[in-house]
């Protein structure tokens, strides 16, 4: 019998191996020997994750073929993707500085499609403490005791943001004077609003979300038009990070996009209108808005986070003054 060339992509660690066997059994001695250098029972996948387990089904199949091998006791599917989770955490962690310029780098958007593909909501989905689903608190920087009370936390963590770079901005314009009062009265009011952590919350009442019950987050990009009942931008992206731990990583790398731009147009326009106000009460209600709440910030998958200059977005004069 001729033997078969084979290619196979070991999914613990990502190593490819060529072998030559006949048929299933001496692939899997190969690899027990050769690559494993262990005893282990092992399974072995077609690419779409078709398990091969019939002999005469292995003998129809092309020459250099390309197999996905595993142990027996592991999803082949969980593998790939906490591979690609892990490479993309790797990155965004080195390199928080450039994340845009990464996100959108062919491969890494091609990497976050697949993994998405990849996923399909599990039946801890709706679990909510740490008890009830360990793994999906595995790396997660935090006390939380539930899965709500983390993504609560981790969107305040944005506002926080926004806020501080809000005040870096102020900084730069030190020569204008009093422009405090607005940082003042904007940590006020988050303060009373919980920095909106309940806008990933999926516990949330009463309150404003970008999810449903469930935990389910449409992209709000370009084509997302939420009066006609879309469900999702035109990509139909959709993410629940309460599904698993893979889901809550990829959830980092969305965006909340501002479309009256915060640093380009906000900031500016709220500078101008202190310096130009001859006596008329600044609306600082309305900048508030702009920066921290949803009448301005939009959820948005990577791929559809548009990174150039929003000109077509502009503060309403008609709002700037009460």
């Amino acid at each position: 019998m001729i033997k078969k060339l084979i290619k196979v992509k070991q999914l613990e660690t990502g190593i490819m191996s060529g072998i030559a066997a006949e048929n299933l059994v001496e692939v899997k001695e190969k690899l027990l020997k050769l690559v494993y250098k262990k005893k282990q029972n092992l399974n072995i996948y077609l690419e779409d994750f078709t398990e091969l387990v019939d002999e005469d089904y292995f003998q129809q199949l092309d020459n250099n073929l390309i197999v996905l091998a595993c142990e027996e006791d592991k999803d082949p599917r969980v593998l790939v993707s906490d591979h690609v989770v892990n490479q993309l955490s790797r990155a965004i962690e080195k390199n928080m500085n450039n994340i845009n310029a990464i996100l959108s780098k062919p491969e890494i958007v091609q990497k976050i499609k697949n993994l998405s593909e990849k996923l399909t909501k599990s039946p801890k989905c709706g679990f909510s403490g740490k008890e009830e689903h360990p793994e999906w608190f595995d790396g997660c920087p935090t006390v939380a005791r539930t899965k709500e009370e983390f993504m609560f936390k981790r969107c305040q963590d944005r506002i926080r943001g926004y806020l501080r770079s809000f005040v870096m901005q102020l900084k730069e314009h030190s020569e204008i004077a009093c422009m405090d009062y607005f940082v003042v009265l904007f940590k006020e009011r988050l303060k009373c609003n919980m920095y909106h952590g309940h806008f990933f919350d999926r516990s949330a009442v009463d309150r404003e979300r970008y999810c449903d019950e469930s935990g389910d987050f449409p992209c709000q990009g370009e084509e997302y038009v939420p009066n006609l009942n879309q469900k999702s931008c035109c990509y139909t992206h959709i993410i629940n990070p309460y599904d698993s731990k893979e889901s809550r990583v990829l959830f980092s790398t969305w965006n909340l996009d501002h479309i009256v731009e915060r640093s380009r147009t906000v900031v500016p326009s709220l500078i101008e209108a202190w310096k130009n106000r001859n006596g008329r009460l600044v609306n600082w209600s309305y900048f508030y808005d702009l920066m921290f709440t949803t009448k301005n910030l939009r959820l948005v998958h990577p791929v559809c986070h548009n990174k150039k200059a929003h000109k077509e977005h502009l503060c309403d004069e008609k709002y700037i003054y009460v």
